[in-house]
């Protein structure tokens, strides 16, 4: 068993920062763990071996929500970003980057924001619900980094959605799970989106 203290290198942020998930890579040599603006990447012994930050630009407020792992250790974390240093201030967008299992980074995706998950092709699925028209949506991306198909994630006006989780099986139809807030009464509900191999909403329950 290893048992690790997740803290990011600079002492003085450490206040700041707050695991949210981690991942071991399909060979067990590492584990990864997204934190609310940074990703850390520990060997088999527990020693950090790099940290990431997750940033758009020098004065973006960003923040984390969720990392996979593909079987060539490349690291996929998926977030919102607005372009403002104050968050009182920014619109949160969605943004997803990837890096290498050298931690160089890959690529940026405007897509996704709280939810991913990578098959063992590298295809990346993503979701988020953002409050900017038309970024709130389920998309696949190739494993170059290509847009394969986007669907657009939506709810009723007085909903307030959350997304939890993305899953995509072995024939690319994926689940989308969340929690939905409705803004007058203050009811949560659950709702399960269940997506076609090419992006085509099949059904959803809400309960």
């Amino acid at each position: 068993m290893l048992i690790m203290r997740f803290r990011p290198r600079d002492s003085e942020e450490a206040p700041d920062f707050g695991l949210l998930k981690g991942k071991a890579s399909a060979s067990m040599k590492s584990i990864s763990a997204v934190g609310t603006d940074r990703v850390l990447t520990y060997d088999q012994q527990g020693m950090l071996v790099r940290q990431r930050r997750f940033t758009d630009t020098a004065i973006s407020d960003d923040l984390a929500r969720d990392l996979d792992i593909d079987p060539t250790g490349r690291i996929t974390i998926t977030g919102s970003t607005a372009q403002n240093a104050s968050p009182e201030f920014g619109i949160p967008t969605p943004l997803t980057l990837q890096y290498d299992d050298s931690g160089v980074l890959l690529r940026t995706i405007r897509a996704g924001g709280e939810a991913v998950d990578v098959d063992t092709a590298g295809a990346a699925y993503l979701a988020g619900t953002f409050d900017t028209p038309n970024a709130s949506q389920v998309a696949k991306f190739d494993a170059a980094g290509g847009q394969v198909w986007l669907t657009p994630l939506t709810f009723a006006d007085s909903d307030i959605p959350f997304i939890v989780a993305i899953a995509a099986d072995t024939v690319g139809q994926v689940t989308v799970a969340g929690i939905v807030t409705n803004a007058i009464s203050l009811n949560q509900d659950y709702v399960t989106i269940r997506y076609a191999a090419d992006g085509r909403e099949l059904w959803r329950h809400r309960f």
